[in-house]
């Protein structure tokens, strides 16, 4: 009966490191495919913000007949907040046009919306993550 039982504690012994192989090279294999839907994600919600974004621009430029202003160079960060603050104001024309911008859903790393406009046309950039290329989005 002693040898039986040794056998037996053998057998569960091998039985445990073999399910916890497994159950390690599932995970290994399977956290790669969820960060690629997680980053999937990110940039659809990117896409999604830039549409919102634009609703917000045009019926601002409906109310005061132009963008608002950010005159730089490039799109920059410090105008994206600019324009945060004059869409969600309650006391510009109709507004608020938008009741909050958010930020990238990442905001990290490069990884921002930027904004510039003259008044009668704008540029939003951002990047998206899992193509890695950068996207401008122009007044209509």
């Amino acid at each position: 009966m002693l040898k039986q039982l040794k056998k037996q504690a053998g057998t569960s012994l091998l039985n445990l490191i073999a399910t916890i192989g497994i159950i390690g090279t599932t995970t290994a294999l399977t956290a790669g495919q969820i960060d690629d839907a997680l980053a999937y994600a990110r940039d659809a919600r990117r896409q999604l913000d830039m549409h919102q974004i634009q609703i917000a621009l045009e019926l601002y430029f409906t109310d005061m007949n132009q963008y608002p202003v950010a005159n730089t160079l490039a799109p920059t960060a410090t105008g994206w907040n600019m324009l945060s603050a004059e869409l969600t104001l309650e006391d510009v024309g109709d507004g608020p046009y938008i009741s909050k911008i958010d930020l990238d859903p990442l905001d990290e790393n490069g990884y921002e919306y930027k904004y510039k406009s003259d008044g009668q046309s704008y540029e939003i950039w951002y990047q998206q993550e899992k193509e890695g290329e950068k996207i401008v989005v122009k007044s209509l």
